[in-house]
């Protein structure tokens, strides 16, 4: 009985292959798709606008104070639970940053 599966031109290749035919690793295509996502135009959208709201936080959290400061009401609830969450913010925008930066130098290397 003839082995029919290897016979069988219209099956996919459990390797793919890149443009010269030969097989990439999955490592490779892994960081190839992270490579293709990180030059998009959508990727820049997206850290634009979590800039922007980082911005936006670092404002509101020195409005806040000085409002505060002026109305002589620093050491009210409100403040403090403000600041807070608008700290937090900051700190979710930077680790958000930082594992961008570690996806883009293991995506593109250091050169």
């Amino acid at each position: 009985m003839p082995d029919t599966h290897a016979q069988d031109s219209s099956r996919t290749p459990l390797l793919h292959t890149n443009q010269n035919g030969s097989t990439l690793s999955a490592h490779a295509r892994h960081r190839k798709r992270a490579q293709e996502i990180l030059s998009s135009k959508h990727k820049h959208y997206v850290i634009m606008g979590l800039v922007a709201l980082d911005v936006a936080a670092i404002l509101s959290d020195i409005f806040i104070t000085l409002i505060a400061c002026d109305m002589e009401k620093e050491d009210s609830g409100w403040v403090d639970e403000s600041r807070e969450g608008l700290q937090i913010a900051g700190l979710v925008f930077s680790c958000l940053f930082l594992v961008e930066l570690l996806i883009t130098i293991w995506a593109f290397g250091l050169e």
